[in-house]
């Protein structure tokens, strides 16, 4: 007997009103004439590999979030802070000026 290619599938079960998630891989057995006889195949449950994923690519989104926002709050504290001291910098440069003057 020879096998054929194979089939890979990831399937979603109903049970009891539950959905689990398989990874399958299903291979025909065939005759030496090609003809099908049945069907071989291995499935692995991955349910809670998919629901850690989703939890995982949701934390990071979340992480990319707060690190924006974190960002957006350093530059306004900066920009406030430069903005401070350059109009300080400005008076003490006038005010020097005028002393110079005199």
């Amino acid at each position: 007997m020879q096998q054929k290619k194979y089939i890979r599938s990831k399937e979603i079960i109903n049970i009891n009103k539950h959905s689990y998630t398989f990874w399958s891989i299903k291979s025909p057995i065939c005759t030496d004439n090609g003809e099908v006889t049945g069907v071989v195949g291995i499935s692995t449950d991955i349910t809670e590999l998919e629901k850690t994923q989703k939890k995982l690519k949701q934390l990071s989104k979340n992480i990319i979030k707060n690190q924006e926002i974190e960002r957006a709050k350093i530059a306004k504290e900066l920009h406030d802070e430069l903005g401070q001291i350059l109009t300080v910098l400005n008076m003490d440069a006038h005010w020097l000026e005028k002393k110079l003057k005199k």
